[in-house]
């Protein structure tokens, strides 16, 4: 999620126009969004005992 906010402080630095601005916006929040509905599927539908610290986390568990 860091690196997404990053980017996107850097798109709207390096345009800033507000059109710009809120496409970032829109940017953030549907990333935020996928990235809850990601964890949110895999605990209710896939395995309700899985627990995940974030994605790093999901590929070693799926790994092994």
């Amino acid at each position: 999620m860091a690196i997404v906010i990053g980017a996107g402080v850097g798109i709207v630095c390096h345009c800033p126009e507000v059109k710009v601005a809120g496409l970032v916006l829109i940017l953030i929040w549907s990333s935020a969004r996928s990235y809850y509905f990601i964890f949110y599927v895999l605990e209710k539908y896939v395995d309700p005992r899985l627990k995940y610290a974030g994605i790093i986390d999901l590929i070693k568990n799926i790994r092994k």
